[in-house]
């Protein structure tokens, strides 16, 4: 039997907090390849990172949700992070990306779902920023 007591709060070692950082004090050796230049950009942290991505969602019918295969932007054991852009994306429907669990394509799937009690439209063309961050 495991059994673990105590107070106060645990992290891993070489941890930053938010709370750690005062505003303006990230610079450029903090930076993996020290190229910080007055703002940390999408290509500072992402391994990949795709703008204006577009995927056809169509209608997503009520309670139910659809796949998307994407490929071309590494292996699993990726950071994953997906922005639906407002304008082409509807706001009653779920939008979500995961890897696989195998080492298979596709490399990400796209999850759209509809929770609601009627089709939705995700729209002729919906589009996406993802950011690709190696986890190795």
């Amino acid at each position: 039997m495991l059994r673990c007591s105590g107070r106060g709060s645990a992290y891993a070692a070489n941890t930053v907090r938010s709370t750690d950082i005062v505003d303006g004090q990230v610079n450029s050796a903090d930076v993996k390849d020290q190229s910080l230049n007055g703002s940390l950009k999408d290509e500072d942290i992402a391994k990949t990172a795709l703008v204006d991505l577009p995927v056809d969602v169509g209608t997503v019918p009520a309670h139910d949700c659809r796949t998307y295969n994407i490929d071309g932007i590494g292996g699993p054991g990726n950071h994953l992070l997906l922005s639906p852009a407002y304008e082409s994306t509807s706001i009653y429907l779920t939008y979500t990306i995961f890897t696989p669990r195998i080492n298979t394509s596709p490399d990400a799937v796209l999850q759209v779902c509809n929770p609601t009690d009627n089709p939705q439209s995700g729209g002729a063309t919906s589009h996406f920023n993802l950011l690709v961050i190696d986890a190795h």
